[in-house]
C-alpha cells in the first residue's frame, strides 16, 4: 500500500508526461478490470464482533467548521490581505476548532 501512494504520483506523472494525461484514466480502467476478476470468487470475510458505532456528528460539525475556515482563509488571505479581519477570524477559528477537535 504504502509503495502504490509513493509510486502511483511518479508513474501518473511519467504516463501523463509520455502519453497524454487521458492515458491515466484509461489504464485505470484496465487495472480496476484486472482488481474485479482477480477479486470475483474471493468469499466475503464477515466478522463476528461487529457492531456499530454510532456517528459522531458533534466531530464531524466540527471539522467541516475547521476546515471550512482554512479553506476561506487560504483563499481569501491572499486577495484580501493576510492581515485583514477576516484572516485573523479564519485563523481563530481554525486553531480553537483544531484543539476542540
Amino acid at each position: 500500500t504504502v509503495g502504490g501512494i509513493g509510486l502511483a504520483g511518479v508513474i501518473g506523472g511519467l504516463i501523463a508526461t509520455n502519453f497524454g494525461w487521458q492515458t491515466n484514466f484509461i489504464i485505470s480502467i484496465g487495472i480496476a478490470f484486472i482488481a474485479i476478476l482477480l477479486l470475483k470468487g474471493t468469499p466475503e470475510k464477515v466478522s463476528q464482533h461487529s457492531h456499530r458505532h454510532p456517528f459522531d456528528y458533534k466531530g464531524m460539525s466540527i471539522f467541516a467548521v475547521m476546515i471550512g475556515s482554512f479553506t476561506l482563509l487560504l483563499t481569501q488571505g491572499f486577495e484580501q490581505g493576510w492581515c485583514s479581519t477576516l484572516s485573523f477570524i479564519c485563523l481563530n477559528i481554525v486553531i480553537s476548532t483544531t484543539l476542540i477537535f
